[in-house]
């Protein structure tokens, strides 16, 4: 998005980790974003300033063990699929939505095709400070989508972040973490407002 030029200031989404990019892109380049919107993500994930050596040791030995671990093979894309709802939330549908793009076949089964580093520690966190300093930094009106079974602890995290954004817009949309899955009408309907309101 930096490389490519943005002719006009555009709508950014981002979910749950995504939203952390996207609130990131938006603090440094407030000028090509017409809307911010997170769906249940807000904030950062923070480590404090006298543990970031700790951090970053745990993310340096988390890396050399992953470099000697060789990828898991699974049986086939439903074995996929069930360990996936296993480790969430997600229904049989939606997990198959996931998998199907995550998920690359070999000569005995199935591979997962997502980068296993993105499972691993950070090497290098903000500190609580710096995360809101950031938020403070965005001049836009941010929309909040937020799932209500906050399976993912993001109404907690709303509380301790509305306060540092200039302007904020909360929505509340029933369902999990992947709430946008659940309820995508709802939730087309929250952007399409979005837009009409940012345009």
């Amino acid at each position: 998005m930096i490389k490519n030029e943005i002719k006009e200031p555009i709508h950014l989404v981002g979910h749950s980790m995504g939203a952390m990019v996207a609130t990131l892109f938006t603090a440094c380049f407030p000028e090509k974003v017409k809307s911010l919107t997170l769906i249940d993500g807000i904030g950062f994930v923070t480590t404090a300033a006298n543990k970031s050596s700790q951090q970053l040791r745990q993310a340096l030995e988390n890396r050399s063990r992953l470099h000697n671990k060789p990828a898991k093979i699974f049986q086939d894309l439903e074995s996929l699929i069930l360990m996936r709802m296993q480790v969430s939330d997600l229904n049989k549908e939606n997990s198959e939505l996931i998998m199907q793009r995550n998920c690359i076949p070999i000569n005995n089964g199935v591979k997962l095709s997502i980068d296993p580093k993105l499972k691993l520690a950070s090497a290098f966190r903000f500190c609580d400070e710096q995360a809101h300093e950031i938020c403070k930094s965005i001049p836009h009106n941010v929309h909040v989508v937020l799932a209500s079974s906050n399976s993912a602890g993001f109404s907690e995290k709303y509380a301790e972040y509305v306060k540092d954004f200039n302007a904020i817009t909360r929505y509340d949309l029933d369902g999990c973490h992947h709430c946008h899955m659940e309820q995508p009408q709802r939730l087309a309907a929250i952007l399409r407002q979005i837009v009409a309101l940012a345009s």
